[in-house]
């Protein structure tokens, strides 16, 4: 057998027997060591995929799902923190998580916890919902989306920053037409645009992902954005931010020109134009998304005399 078979296969071994080690502790440990096994785990899960699995396989979901819900608050606080890492982009981890019934205590401690606990808790929900039809539905079901928009309103820099990305990935598609409306209904699109306009590089980079989400397909949440201000501070984005924020906000304008002729028109009237004709004549392979992103916004807009007005304008100061 080659050597580095070999120590792959040790590792391998010696992390499993970590692994179930760390679990048993969450399980019979003292309350001490409950807790510092949650933190152990969840920073082997942060390693690779393959230790979410192994994580998942030892049985160290439920025992975390346990914590989080009748444990001490440090052990709320860390076994959040540990259900986050382990859901990561791993959609049977994310399945696994919901099933043994982890969502409830997350959105408890995200409206009931510590600043601490909700900051992981707002992050755990994020990593539940990405990409994950039935664990979006389970979280607004289970009331989870008014205390996102409170964290987003109210909350610490990291606990928006949190709440934003699990907005957006609550929004987006698939499974998404409900919690479009939840958030709309519930006041969240406000929060949002305060973010966009005022917040941290990440809150302003989630926020517009967000509002894209919210307005995809949905004709209600495109003109609730609009009237609300939102996009000044898209637009803003577009033109200044840093290449995630540029997407995410060209990508939400490209929403919000789909349908309402007003809509366009007032997108046009805070100077976009001008940045998506930059974004569109780009040459740099790494910003294709963005310059796809206006073309297609471009091609929203150029529908309306003011628009053409305003396209011809632009192209003549670049």
């Amino acid at each position: 057998m080659p050597t580095i078979v070999l120590c792959c296969l040790v590792q391998a071994l010696v992390r499993t027997k970590r692994v179930a080690e760390l679990v048993e502790l969450t399980l019979a440990g003292t309350d001490s060591q409950k807790a510092n096994a949650a933190v152990d785990l969840r920073d082997i899960a942060q390693r690779s995929a393959d230790n979410q699995i192994a994580i998942a396989e030892a049985g160290g979901i439920k025992p975390l799902v346990m914590l989080c819900r009748d444990g001490t608050e440090r052990q709320k606080y860390v076994a959040a923190g540990a259900l986050r890492e382990i859901a990561s982009k791993n959609a049977d981890n994310q399945g696994a998580i919901a099933w043994a019934g982890g969502i409830k205590p997350l959105v408890v401690l995200c409206r009931d916890g510590t600043e601490r606990q909700k900051e992981n808790a707002a992050g755990a929900l994020r990593e539940l919902a990405y990409k994950h039809a039935k664990n979006k539905e389970a979280i607004n079901f289970a009331g989870g989306v008014r205390p996102l928009i409170v964290l987003c309103r109210d909350g610490t820099a990291r606990q928006k920053e949190h709440a934003a990305g699990a907005l957006q990935a609550l929004a987006a598609w698939p499974g998404n037409s409900d919690n479009q409306k939840e958030i709309n209904r519930a006041g969240g699109i406000k929060p949002l645009i305060a973010l966009c306009r005022d917040g941290t590089a990440r809150q302003k980079q989630n926020a517009a992902g967000a509002l894209r989400e919210i307005a995809s397909k949905n004709v209600e949440n495109q003109i609730a954005i609009a009237r609300a201000g939102g996009i000044e501070p898209l637009v803003a984005l577009s033109r200044d931010g840093n290449e995630l924020q540029k997407e995410n906000a060209v990508s939400a304008l490209l929403e919000l020109a789909s349908d309402r002729p007003w809509i366009k028109a007032a997108i046009v009237w805070a100077g976009a134009t001008e940045p998506l004709l930059r974004m569109a004549q780009s040459f740099d392979v790494a910003l294709s998304g963005q310059k796809e992103k206006a073309l297609g916004t471009l091609r929203h807009l150029a529908g309306t005399t003011d628009t053409t007005k305003a396209l011809e304008w632009a192209s003549t100061q670049l």
